[in-house]
């Protein structure tokens, strides 16, 4: 994802959270106040459903350069999302929360090759290379994150809040071999480490606390393997022109408490 985009969420998400600070300092809440409970006891839960993006963080490395190649990630992959809550109510406006869950998504890499960089001596030409080649990274995630929750006052029936963390993810699909014929022509680790921000917003209703959320995630290992394959010389371009690949996860929830 654009680091732009990025930086115009967090402010987004902070000058929503400053408005409604200022607003429940203007506003007295009204007397049809709805449910309240999730919020006046110390532990509770709920259930999550999410839609979001997965995005690489690519370096591609001076090898691939030499001959042309370079790797990046497609723009758009869409992810879904399913988890369980559970939130200890730490004061008024403080919580420790984890939201466990499962994602599932697809990404994909795509090796893109200069065909006017081709020369006669490029080995790559002799080994029959394309000039475009997708390489697919499909993903089970099993998703465990650690949030610290801060609300806002609330107003009515509705308030903002920010959360802030660490998550911890592991693949439950395997992609420890290449499988050319499935576009698995480069291999990636199975654990991943990330830091979590994003806010969002919880609508007091009849019966239930509903919360939209958005949340970005930023892996901090790379995820790319980076042996090489002895017996499949023909795929080592591919690996070696990633120098490393991190992940982003971008998350909208629906939170039911």
């Amino acid at each position: 994802m654009n680091r732009a985009i990025q930086y115009i969420i967090i402010i987004g998400l902070i000058v929503c959270f400053s408005t409604n600070d200022m607003l429940a300092q203007r506003y007295k809440s009204s007397s049809a106040i709805n449910y309240s409970r999730v919020d006046n006891t110390v532990l509770h839960y709920g259930y999550s459903i999410g839609f979001g993006v997965f995005d690489y963080r690519i370096t591609n490395v001076q090898y691939g350069r030499e001959y042309g190649f370079l790797a990046e990630p497609v723009s758009f992959s869409p992810a879904f999302r399913l988890g369980v809550i559970g939130e200890w109510n730490i004061t008024n406006y403080v919580s420790l929360r984890s939201i466990p869950g499962l994602y599932f998504g697809k990404r994909t890499v795509t090796f893109v090759r200069e065909e006017g960089e081709a020369d006669s001596w490029n080995p790559m030409d002799n080994l029959g290379y394309p000039l475009r080649k997708e390489a697919e990274v499909k993903s089970v995630y099993a998703d465990i994150p650690l949030l610290i929750k801060y609300r806002g006052v609330r107003i009515n029936n509705y308030n903002f809040y920010l959360v802030a963390g660490a998550s911890y993810h592991m693949d439950l699909t395997p992609h420890d071999e290449l499988k050319p014929e499935k576009n698995r022509i480069i291999r990636t680790n199975r654990h991943d480490v990330a830091l979590e921000f994003g806010g969002g917003m919880d609508f007091y209703m009849r019966y239930f606390k509903l919360g939209a959320e958005l949340r970005i995630s930023i892996g901090l290992i790379d995820v790319m393997n980076h042996d090489l394959v002895e017996d499949m010389p023909n795929f080592h371009a591919y690996t070696r022109t990633i120098g490393s690949m991190k992940s982003t996860l971008v998350t909208l929830s629906f939170n039911f408490e």
